[in-house]
């Protein structure tokens, strides 16, 4: 930190007078992880953990791994981390899976009971019971599966986390099916061994589980009688408003710290890259070579199920019943081509899955006086492609999984997009009721031409954002301030001097016009499409 020196400017370029000690500032730096060198990643990130690391580099080497297959969860905990259950450390976690891959993964072990409760509501009170239950009552049902859970969410190794289905498959027949040991007692009746499975004692399983259920059936008649009070009413909840909590925050460290970054950031794509910086993080330290280096093999040829008649009729798409009830019979896919029936599949689990997706196409911005004011007002980003709008485009959910599965598969690339036409050139192969064949490389080099797109998007929710507060700021100087309209939008343009930093009064009150037009023309073209639907 630094003491404040009136004789230099502020770091937004305002320069302040007053005494010293008015003000002090801190430089901040926040290390990007997709710049930086493996030494470099274990230098600035050492308390975190990724495929980059001494430790794990040592691991693939003494384990002579074909690959690497680390997760999310193991990259975000120290390496010194260990096992709340049974406190191996990472090196004793480190397992060789049958196909040669280094297995580093640590999972979140949850109360499954917790699942339960709204599952519980739907079968007491029906599908719409959430709409009819009394305000608040949301709120009493999250507390009620914090009440009802037997332990806090965990992390723990992927071996204690697979002990607890490995043991209620030992119980099959007699323990509930959303009956969960808690971490503790895992620990009972596993025998942990370094870079290896539990080995799991079938009698303590019997013992412990025998000591827990009847506590366990006592929290399912908990939650039937906490549910019928939370519907009829008996039980209330009123939620007021966020005033109380703010006014607590307002000055708190975190609050103070996060503020004045925005503030320094919101001409620019700084506050951006801190939202992304999880992401880069996750994409240079995450890794799964099993599905690229050793894929399972399976003899078995692909098998393609249609629904009948009665399954396809009876079948609701779960992520969005309202939309697939609203989709017409003769829709298509504008991407495969495929219609409303054709997209619904099998799912690995024997469910029928799939449904209508929305994705929002960007659409650019031409118009030449727009293309020079959204640069002027925001000449921190990159501007390579500037957005207009966006149009909804209505996609198969089979479609919009090439995207999903390319994150997954591509997590070195960042701020992925894919436009329909990208979509429809990387489909190799499209079946009725079936997963899209797809051509990966394509698919991840189209991304990377898309680059721009990301930024596009940030820097577009931004001059949305400004526009709101021009116009809000131009109406309410001629309805409080009783100004006239050349006044009021004199001081919308002293507004965009100070925080656009422009130098030129003429500039800045035509771009304070063309700001408070741009926002009444979009607030006009939302009306109209709210009277259109």
């Amino acid at each position: 930190m630094k003491s404040f020196d009136p004789e230099q400017p502020s770091q937004n370029g305002v320069a302040f007078g007053g005494a010293p000690e008015q003000a002090w500032f801190v430089e901040l730096a926040f290390w990007r992880p997709s710049k930086l060198s493996d030494s470099e990643m274990e230098l600035f990130f050492r308390r975190r953990d990724g495929r980059w690391s001494e430790q794990t580099k040592a691991a693939l080497q003494h384990h002579a791994a074909k690959g690497l297959d680390l997760n999310q969860n193991w990259a975000l905990v120290d390496q010194g981390w260990s096992c709340p259950v049974c406190r191996r450390s990472k090196n004793e976690i480190f397992r060789l899976s049958p196909r040669g891959i280094l297995l580093a993964k640590l999972e979140e072990h949850h109360d499954h009971l917790r699942d339960y409760v709204r599952k519980r509501a739907r079968d007491l009170f029906g599908d719409r019971w959430l709409a009819e239950i009394p305000r608040g009552g949301s709120y009493l049902t999250d507390q009620l599966e914090n009440l009802v859970s037997n332990f806090t969410p965990e992390l723990v190794c992927s071996e204690c986390n697979a002990a607890d289905g490995k043991a209620k498959i030992l119980l099959k027949g007699k323990a509930h099916t959303y009956f969960t040991f808690s971490p503790s007692e895992i620990a009972e009746f596993i025998t942990p061994k370094p870079n290896a499975s539990h080995s799991i004692n079938p009698k303590k399983v019997e013992d412990r589980w025998e000591k827990a259920n009847s506590g366990f059936e006592m929290r399912l008649k908990l939650i039937d009688e906490v549910l019928k009070l939370i519907h009829s009413g008996g039980l209330r909840h009123e939620h007021g408003t966020p005033w109380f909590q703010v006014a607590q925050r307002q000055f708190d460290s975190q609050t103070q710290l996060y503020q004045a970054f925005l503030s320094e950031t919101k001409r620019d794509e700084r506050e951006r890259e801190l939202f992304r910086l999880l992401n880069e993080f996750l994409a240079r330290s995450v890794q799964k070579d099993s599905s690229v280096i050793a894929p399972k093999i399976t003899n078995a040829p692909r098998t393609v199920q249609a629904p009948t008649d009665a399954e396809y009729l009876s079948y609701r798409d779960p992520v969005s019943t309202r939309r697939w009830e609203a989709i017409p019979e003769d829709w298509q896919c504008p991407i495969c081509q495929r219609s409303k029936r054709q997209v619904v599949r099998k799912s690995k689990a024997g469910r029928w899955s799939g449904g209508i997706r929305e994705h929002f196409e960007p659409v650019p911005e031409t118009d030449e006086t727009a293309l020079w004011a959204r640069r002027r007002l925001l000449p921190g980003f990159r501007n390579a492609f500037v957005m207009h709008d966006s149009k909804k485009v209505l996609i198969c959910s089979g479609c919009q999984d090439v995207a999903t599965q390319l994150k997954q598969r591509r997590r070195d690339i960042p701020d992925q997009f894919l436009t329909i036409d990208d979509l429809r050139d990387c489909l190799l192969a499209v079946e009725a009721h079936a997963e899209h064949e797809v051509d990966w490389d394509e698919a991840a080099n189209r991304a990377l031409n898309n680059a721009a797109v990301g930024s596009a998007w940030d820097a577009y929710f931004k001059h949305c954002s400004m526009a709101v507060e021009a116009r809000e700021r131009y109406r309410q100087a001629i309805r409080f301030g009783g100004c006239n309209q050349d006044e009021a939008f004199q001081i919308v343009a002293e507004d965009i001097m100070l925080d656009a930093r422009v130098d030129d009064a003429d500039e800045a009150l035509c771009l304070a016009k063309w700001l408070v037009s741009d926002a009444e023309r979009r607030r006009s073209e939302m009306n109209a499409e709210v009277v259109l639907s």
